[in-house]
C-alpha cells in the first residue's frame, strides 16, 4: 500500500495543499510549529478517522476558516492510495456547527462543536468502516506513554491496530462498549433505589445486560488474545535484532477477566473456542463480583478492564526499565505493527515516525532506516536537523521543507511537489 495523493484544506496551519506524493515517501525538514507533524497527523487521521494528538476535533480546524466565504470553520482531508485490491479515496471533513451558538466561533460548546463527515470512494460511510482503508503505523515521541502511561492508551492502542485489519471487531468493540455504559447506569440506580441485589426481580433486570455483556465480551477478549500473541512474537524477534542481547522482550495480556486456560490454552488459534473460554470465566467473575458491582455502580468485570504489560527478562520495563529500554521496546512494538499488519490484512502499512532522531541513536536510527529501505515501506519522517540523516540515508525519500504549513522542494527530484498547489 502506499499513498498516491494528498489534500489538506485549512487544516491544522495548511491552508491549501494538493499534493502528488511520491511512492517511497517524503523526509519532512522544518523547524518547530511549521506543520511537519500535522502532515503525518492528517494520514493518521484519514487511516483511523482520529487524530492521535487531541480528543477535540475542533483543534484541527484552521483559525479562521471559513471566514472569506461567510461560513462556519471547516477543515477537510482526502487521501488516495494504491492498494492491492486497486486505488481507493478517504475523505474527511469537519466543520464548526452553525447551531453550536450564536456566531458558530471557536467558543462554541466542545461536546457540540464539531460535526464530521466520512467517505470511502465518494460514498458516505461510518467511521467503524472507513479505519483501515489507508493503513498506517506511527512512531513518535508521544508512544512511551504505552508503556508509562495509563491503562487506556494501551487499550485504545490496540483498539486501532485491530480495527485498521479486523472492521467486525470494532463494531463489537463499539456494541459492547454501549452495553457497559447501560449496565452501570442499571446497577447505579439499583444501588440509589437501596434494593437487595439478591432479589429476584433485580436478577431478572440484570440478566439480559450480563448475556450481552459477556457474548460481546468474550469475543473482544477472544480477538485481542489473538493479536496480542502474534504481535508479542513479532516484537521479542524484532528486540533480539535491535538489542543483540540476551534479554527477551515480553508483552503480557492482562485480561479483565481472569482466565487460566485462556492463557495456557496452545496450539493453532481458534477463535470460537476461546470466545467459550472467556465466556464461561465471564459468567462466573460476575457472580463473584455481583455485590461489589452493586455497592459501587459498576462493571468491574471485562475488557473495558484490560490492559498491556511489558516485561524485559522477566523485569517490568514500566515500573524498572531505563528510558532507553523503553524505547527500544516501543521500536520493536512497532515494527512488530508492520509485520502484523501485513500478515493479517496482505497489505504493507504506510510507517510514518515524527522525530525519531530525538529518540533513537544512530545505530537504531540506521536499523529503521535499512529496514525500510529492505521492505520498501512507503515512509514519512519529520526532522529539524538533516544531519540527522545523510544523503545516503533514506536515498530515495525526497526531501522536502517545511514552513507554516508549505512545503518547498530541497532539490530537483521532486517536480511533484514544485508543479503541485502548496499555499
Amino acid at each position: 500500500m502506499h499513498l498516491t495523493r494528498l489534500q489538506l484544506e485549512q487544516f491544522r496551519n495548511y491552508a491549501h495543499l494538493d499534493l502528488t506524493v511520491p511512492q517511497r515517501g517524503l523526509l519532512l525538514f522544518g523547524a518547530n510549529a511549521s506543520g511537519k507533524t500535522s502532515f503525518l497527523e492528517a494520514l493518521y487521521l484519514l487511516a483511523t478517522t482520529r487524530s492521535p494528538r487531541v480528543g477535540i476535533e475542533r483543534e484541527l480546524i484552521r483559525w479562521g476558516s471559513g471566514e472569506e466565504y461567510g461560513m462556519p470553520p471547516y477543515a477537510r482531508l482526502v487521501g488516495g492510495v494504491e492498494r492491492g485490491d486497486g486505488p481507493a479515496e478517504v475523505e474527511i471533513a469537519l466543520a464548526v456547527d452553525p447551531h453550536a451558538n450564536g456566531n458558530g466561533g471557536y467558543d462554541a460548546p466542545v461536546a457540540r462543536l464539531t460535526r464530521k463527515r466520512i467517505k470511502v470512494n465518494g460514498m458516505a460511510r461510518h467511521a467503524r468502516d472507513a479505519v483501515g482503508t489507508v493503513k498506517t503505523v506511527l512512531f513518535s515521541p508521544a508512544d512511551l506513554e504505552l508503556i508509562i502511561g495509563s491503562p487506556s492508551v494501551r487499550r485504545r492502542y490496540l483498539d486501532i491496530t485491530i480495527a485498521q485489519v479486523d472492521n467486525h471487531y470494532i463494531r463489537q468493540l463499539n456494541l459492547y462498549n454501549r452495553i457497559v455504559e447501560q449496565r452501570n447506569s442499571l446497577l447505579k440506580g439499583f444501588a440509589q433505589e437501596g434494593r437487595n441485589p439478591d432479589a429476584r426481580e433485580v436478577e431478572e433486570e440484570l440478566s439480559y445486560w450480563n448475556n450481552e455483556l459477556i457474548r460481546l465480551g468474550a469475543y473482544v477478549i477472544a480477538r485481542r488474545d489473538g493479536i496480542i500473541r502474534n504481535l508479542a512474537r513479532l516484537a521479542r524477534a524484532r528486540f533480539v535484532r535491535l538489542t543483540e542481547g540476551d534479554k527477551e522482550l515480553d508483552i503480557v495480556y492482562r485480561a479483565g477477566v481472569e482466565s487460566h486456560a485462556l492463557r495456557e490454552r496452545g496450539g493453532e488459534y481458534d477463535l470460537a473456542g476461546r470466545e467459550r473460554i472467556v465466556a464461561r470465566d465471564f459468567g462466573g467473575q460476575l457472580e463473584t463480583q455481583r455485590r461489589q458491582e452493586y455497592r459501587r455502580g459498576v462493571s468491574l468485570v471485562g475488557p473495558h478492564r484490560d490492559d498491556l504489560g511489558f516485561a524485559l527478562g522477566k523485569i517490568d520495563l514500566g515500573t524498572y526499565g531505563s528510558r532507553g529500554q523503553q524505547r527500544l521496546a516501543i521500536l520493536a512494538l512497532k515494527l512488530a505493527e508492520i509485520d502484523l499488519i501485513r500478515d493479517e490484512s496482505g497489505e504493507t502499512p504506510i510507517l510514518l515516525l515524527d522525530d525519531a532522531a530525538s529518540e533513537l541513536d544512530p545505530a537504531h536510527r540506521r536499523f529503521v532506516t535499512e529496514t525500510v529501505e529492505r521492505d520498501q515501506i512507503q515512509t514519512f519522517l519529520t526532522a529539524t536537523d538533516l544531519g540527522n540523516y545523510p544523503a545516503g540515508l533514506l536515498p530515495d525519500l525526497a526531501r522536502v521543507e517545511v514552513r507554516d504549513g508549505t512545503l518547498a522542494p530541497l532539490d530537483d527530484s521532486l517536480a511533484s511537489i514544485a508543479a503541485g498547489r502548496a499555499e
